[in-house]
C-alpha cells in the first residue's frame, strides 16, 4: 500500500520459525473510499512484509468498512500463522513482549485500562475516603463501597503530576488517574472529576449516603477551569472520517431521538510519541476529547472502539436503534468479521 494510501498503521516485528532474525512489518488500514458504482465502501488493509495482498474490506458505510478492517486485521494477528510470532517494536515495551492485538472485548479492555491507570503509581499513598451505598438497578439491594482519593504525585518532576481516585467494594475496583501540571492541579481535577461523575445518572447504579439520602457528590455545579482546548479537538474544526446515525431510547422515556457518532482523522499531538483522533457524538456528548494512541492505528481503534464500550455495556439503560427503527446490536471490535451486505 503506497504511504499516501495509509490511514492509520501499527508497526511490529515479526519473527519466524526457520528464519534467523527479525524482520520489522506493519499492520496497515487504508482510507475509506466509495466503489465506482457508489453502492458500498471499500478500504484496503495490508501487512507490509507477510500478507500485502489481503483483499479490500467492504460495508454500508466508512464507519462499517474501518470496524471491518480493525476486525479483520485483528483476526488475523491472534493468534498468529502458523510459525509466526509478532512483537512490539518500541522502547517502551520489553523487545519479547508477544503483541496482543488491541484488547476490545469490554471486559479485557476495561483490565487494559486498569492496568495502565495504575502503572506509573501501583503503591499510592491513601489522603481521603468516603463511605456511600451502592444499588445496582433491578436489585433492592445496597451494598457499602469506598470512594477514595491518594494523595497526588509527580509523574515527571516538574512537568506531570496525577492523583489516583478509587472506587472498591462489593466487587468494585476501579482506579483512574486525574493529571495536572502540579500535584495541585492534579488534586483539583480528581476532585471536579468525582463530583462531575456522581452529579449525573450512572449506567445501572444507585448511590446514596449511608442514611439512605441519594448521593450526588459535593459540588455538582462546580465551574470546569478556563484551560484552552486543542483546537483541533473542536467540533467544526476537523474532517469528519466516518460517521453512523442511529436512534436512542432511554429507559422511562419511550421517546427516540437522533444521535450521531462522527470520528475525524488521527493526527500526531507529539510526533512519533502521542497520536490523537478526534469524535463526538452529536445528540449525545458534545465537546468530546481525542482519543489517545501511541500511533494513529491504536487512536483510530479507540475512536470506533468508544461508542460500543461506554453505552452498550450489559447494565445499559439505554437502547440504540438503526435509522428505520431497526435494533442496533453494537459493534465490538473483537467480534469475527461479517461479510458486507
Amino acid at each position: 500500500m503506497d504511504g499516501a494510501e495509509v490511514l492509520a498503521e501499527r508497526r511490529l516485528v515479526m519473527e519466524r520459525d526457520g528464519v534467523a532474525g527479525r524482520q520489522e512489518i506493519a499492520l496497515q488500514i487504508g482510507h475509506p473510499q466509495w466503489s465506482k458504482g457508489g453502492d458500498d465502501a471499500v478500504c484496503a488493509i495490508a501487512i507490509t512484509g507477510l500478507a500485502e495482498d489481503l483483499p479490500p474490506v467492504r460495508g454500508r458505510d466508512f464507519f462499517d468498512v474501518l470496524v471491518k478492517a480493525a476486525r479483520t486485521l485483528r483476526t488475523y494477528c491472534k493468534p498468529p500463522p502458523q510459525g509466526i510470532r509478532f512483537f512490539y517494536l518500541g522502547e517502551s515495551i520489553d523487545d519479547d513482549s508477544l503483541y496482543d492485538p488491541e484488547p476490545l472485548d469490554p471486559d479485557t479492555f476495561a483490565a487494559y485500562e486498569k492496568e495502565r491507570e495504575a502503572a506509573h503509581r501501583k503503591n499510592w499513598e491513601l489522603l481521603v475516603e468516603r463511605k456511600i451505598l451502592m444499588q445496582r438497578d433491578g436489585s433492592d439491594d445496597r451494598h457499602e463501597v469506598v470512594l477514595q482519593i491518594g494523595r497526588p504525585y509527580w509523574i515527571s518532576e516538574g512537568e506531570e503530576a496525577a492523583c489516583p481516585i478509587v472506587l472498591k467494594g462489593d466487587g468494585e475496583d476501579e482506579i483512574v488517574h486525574r493529571h495536572g501540571r502540579d500535584p495541585f492541579e492534579a488534586l483539583s481535577n480528581a476532585v471536579r472529576d468525582i463530583n462531575e461523575r456522581f452529579a449525573g445518572p450512572q449506567c445501572g447504579r444507585f448511590y446514596f449516603w449511608p442514611d439512605g439520602a441519594p448521593y450526588g457528590g459535593d459540588f455538582p455545579d462546580i465551574p470546569r477551569p478556563l484551560s484552552k482546548p486543542d483546537p483541533r479537538e473542536v467540533s467544526g474544526n476537523w474532517q469528519v472520517l466516518a460517521e453512523r446515525t442511529l436512534l436512542m431510547e432511554r429507559d422511562g422515556d419511550p421517546k427516540r431521538r437522533r444521535i450521531t457518532i462522527k470520528i475525524g482523522h488521527p493526527y500526531w499531538f507529539e510526533e512519533d510519541k502521542e497520536a490523537h483522533c478526534p469524535m463526538e457524538i452529536v445528540g449525545l456528548l458534545s465537546n468530546m476529547p481525542a482519543m489517545r494512541g501511541s500511533d494513529f492505528y491504536m487512536a483510530l481503534i479507540f475512536a470506533l472502539h468508544f461508542f460500543n464500550q461506554t453505552f452498550m455495556g450489559p447494565n445499559s439503560v439505554d437502547r440504540f436503534f438503526w435509522p428505520d427503527g431497526t435494533p442496533y446490536d453494537g459493534e465490538p471490535l473483537d467480534r469475527e468479521p461479517r461479510p458486507a451486505t
